[in-house]
């Protein structure tokens, strides 16, 4: 008889199953960006040496790893609240200054005119986000967010800086 560690349907198991396909499984939405992260042996070989690596996952935490460049293991992985995540995260921007990005174009009568800009930043309490023509606007409105502290000031200081 299989004796099973009955945490299946708990935010740690969730977790570790995430972390998992995520990084391994080419049909997960966010697979090109973890493919080449590596998993520990020992997390791979179980759950079980993944709970007793990181513990109960705490309320409103998820699973972070403090260098993003490195892979999951215990010497580099915690149990992180959003806002210190966000400060944390790899900035996939394609303008070179965090939290703005551009994708796309914007459409009038089914005719592309100019692309998008889009600033989005969050943290535990409160999301911004918004779509500029220019990445000009962009900027403006991300400093407007900064100054009018709106967002605790370690969050608006960690949008503040160009990446």
């Amino acid at each position: 008889m299989n004796k099973t560690h009955g945490m299946t349907k708990t935010k740690t198991y969730s977790s570790w199953k995430s972390m998992k396909e995520r990084c391994l499984k080419s049909y997960h939405v966010n697979h090109a960006y973890y493919k080449d992260k590596k998993i520990c042996k020992r997390w791979l070989e179980s759950f079980s040496n993944f709970l007793l690596d990181m513990g109960v996952r705490p309320k409103n935490t998820s699973l972070d790893r403090v260098d993003n460049s490195k892979g999951y293991n215990k010497k580099n992985c915690r149990w992180a609240s959003l806002s210190v995540q966000n400060s944390n995260k790899a900035c996939y921007s394609n303008t070179g200054y965090k939290y703005i990005s551009k994708s796309g174009q914007h459409r009038v009568n089914g005719v592309f005119k100019y692309p998008i800009f889009f600033v989005n930043a969050q943290n535990d309490t409160n999301r911004i986000s918004s779509t500029f023509k220019t990445i000009e606007e962009a900027l403006v409105f991300r400093q407007m967010i900064f100054n009018s502290g709106y967002i605790n000031k370690e969050f608006l200081q960690s949008i503040k800086e160009k990446r």
